[in-house]
């Protein structure tokens, strides 16, 4: 049976200490290739300015996948964003545009690697800042 969880339920129950060991356990595994990474694929489509605007804008569909075997899964993550780039301080650096209800639309869904049966759908926001986060701090 699949879950659908909110990013509310994922933040009341992931808690940063069993994310970094999860995530060190991963780093290990792909030193032994049991846990498998693809290359991230954007797909950049030049749209309308949603609010009229002359500067250009692109969908960014962003796509990301693994596998690891020590925990039987794998996981696709897609994002939908609207992206243009402005000039800040003399530089020129990429700008995400809110959706109309004032967020930025992710998406996880897990899978089982023995059963092939989808386990989770979910919401990338919450999880992907404890990732960044334990990623820098395993890092340091």
């Amino acid at each position: 049976m699949v879950r659908v969880l909110s990013n509310d339920e994922i933040a009341a129950h992931l808690e940063m200490d069993n994310c970094l060991d999860r995530l060190e356990v991963m780093f290990e595994e792909m030193g032994n290739y049991r846990s498998i990474t693809k290359a991230r694929e954007d797909i950049l489509t030049p749209i309308e300015h949603p609010d009229g605007g002359d500067e250009p804008v692109y969908h960014l569909l962003k796509t990301m996948g693994g596998s690891m075997v020590e925990y039987d899964v794998a996981a696709l993550r897609i994002n939908s964003n609207l992206l243009t780039w402005k000039q800040r301080s003399g530089t020129t650096v990429k700008d995400k545009i809110e959706s109309p209800e004032g967020r930025f639309t992710g998406l996880v869904m897990l899978f089982d690697l023995n059963t092939q049966n989808p386990l989770a759908i979910f919401p990338d926001g919450v999880l992907q800042s404890y990732r960044v986060a334990g990623t820098n701090a395993l890092g340091v």
